[in-house]
């Protein structure tokens, strides 16, 4: 965490269909990085100021590799559009930050989240 702002990101990033769901204290410097380390155009979908970005991302990637989406680390080949993206990682930000919400990992996160819904969106 970044003693000096306290705030984290979870940055969403495309190339070829395939996102990248990641969290950063230093978000475009964190992008610029993946750019370097990538031979094909990388185009930047969001960068959302969250209240636990370890938490979400967690959650995120928990619940995207149970759809049968993930590709490697951090990638999944999701077919929805970058609003539905932006939307469901607020959703898991709001969730998260109930009072009660476990931010590191429980056995089953997405009790409070209609997993239909969200299976809907980013299975398409």
């Amino acid at each position: 965490m970044n003693p000096i702002n306290n705030k984290s990101y979870i940055y969403i990033v495309e190339c070829n269909g395939v996102y990248k769901i990641g969290v950063s204290v230093l978000p475009e410097q964190r992008i610029s990085l993946i750019r370097t380390d990538n031979y094909q155009p990388i185009r930047t979908v969001a960068i959302l100021e969250v209240l636990s970005g370890y938490g979400v991302e967690r959650y995120a990637h928990t619940f995207l590799k149970s759809l049968g989406v993930h590709v490697r680390g951090e990638w999944f080949r999701l077919s929805c559009s970058d609003e539905e993206i932006i939307d469901y990682i607020q959703a898991i930000d709001y969730h998260v930050s109930l009072p009660g919400g476990d931010l590191y990992g429980v056995e089953e996160p997405w009790t409070t989240i209609d997993k239909k819904d969200i299976h809907s969106i980013l299975s398409k």
